[in-house]
């Protein structure tokens, strides 16, 4: 069976449902092919406003979601994503960061870290360290200072994949 869902930006399966992000928040597919033979989109959970990075953390039964706030950006300036994550089981939200200094942000969980990584402003940090419970900003790494804007992450098994978006001059 294959169900068309739009125009997603990022998407994790979790058990027997896809998660995915799109400028309308976080969305949630169940498949009950057994029962339905179809595969529906619906509302899973309070996340609103522009929803773009996504990953799973399956050891803590939640999907970390990166929003931005519809109409949160100052003039001529920059409003990051902050990281939210809603239990798998609940739809709930379970914790949520502050804004972070970064958008079009790519979400990584490594073991007991997390990461987030994207663009933002030259004199911001590209990718940030967030406590895993509360997901609060904990810090950066020393690589910042080599990323060019659009920092991509990908979680390793007990290390962290990274592309810097582009060179610094």
């Amino acid at each position: 069976s294959v169900c068309f869902l739009g125009n997603p930006r990022m998407a994790v399966a979790v058990g027997d449902q896809l998660y995915f992000t799109s400028d309308q928040g976080l969305k949630v597919a169940s498949a009950d092919v057994a029962k339905t033979g179809v595969m529906t989109t619906v509302e899973r959970s309070s996340v609103t406003g522009s929803a773009y990075g996504l990953a799973a953390d399956p050891a803590r039964h939640r999907v970390l979601v990166g929003v931005t706030p519809t109409g949160s950006a100052p003039p001529n300036g920059f409003a990051g994503a902050r990281v939210v994550a809603v239990d798998t089981r609940t739809g709930k939200v379970t914790a949520q960061s502050e804004p972070t200094s970064v958008g079009k942000e790519s979400i990584a969980v490594v073991g007991d870290q997390v990461w987030i990584g994207g663009y933002g402003d030259v004199d911001k940090p590209r990718i940030v360290h967030l406590d895993a419970k509360t997901l609060q900003v904990i810090g950066s790494s020393p690589v910042n200072d080599n990323l060019g804007p659009g920092t991509i992450l990908w979680p390793g098994s007990g290390f962290l994949w990274l592309r810097s978006g582009c060179s610094q001059t």
